[in-house]
């Protein structure tokens, strides 16, 4: 009697799987998509934002003690780019920026690739008609950035007043 090889022994029958129906993803609208969750900001990020907000809000408070337009904050003033002024006065075309960690050896101010990302943007304001003036927080402190604040305003005015 001879044993059948293993070759053609019949292979045991597994179960069939039952035809599946096929999955179809459905298209979900872009404003029904769940979102990320946002990252909560961490204490230290918060302290950090507080005191970069802190020489605004004493421009501010010196702008409001002084009678001035009230600027608006943290405005977009570009129509294609996110370029955000620390405050803009939208009437008067004038873009105040408070420029922090000027004496930090490696601010964003004083980096090569900072100083040269605020001088494009510096350039872009000027060509949509913008005045841009920089200051630091050693100015807002000592009051010489409101001085500078009133008399661009000032020349502003004036400006208009004669072409008008």
């Amino acid at each position: 009697m001879s044993t059948p090889s293993p070759a053609k022994a019949p292979r045991p029958k597994r179960p069939r799987a039952t035809p599946a129906t096929p999955y179809i993803v459905p298209v979900i609208p872009a404003s029904k998509k769940p979102r990320a969750r946002a990252k909560q900001p961490t204490i230290k990020q918060m302290e950090a934002q507080a005191k970069r907000e802190e020489f605004e809000l004493w421009l501010l408070r010196d702008i409001a003690a002084l009678k001035l337009p009230t600027p608006e904050r943290q405005a977009l003033w570009h129509p294609t780019t996110n370029y955000k002024a620390d405050l803009l006065f939208v009437r008067e075309r004038l873009i105040v920026e408070v420029d922090g960690g000027v004496y930090l050896r490696y601010g964003h101010h004083n980096s090569g690739k900072g100083y040269e990302y605020d001088r494009v943007r510096d350039a872009e304001a000027l060509c949509l008609g913008f005045t841009v003036l920089r200051v630091t927080p050693g100015m807002v402190k000592d009051g010489t950035a409101i001085d500078y604040v009133e008399r661009v305003l000032h020349t502003i005015w004036a400006r208009n007043k004669r072409t008008a």
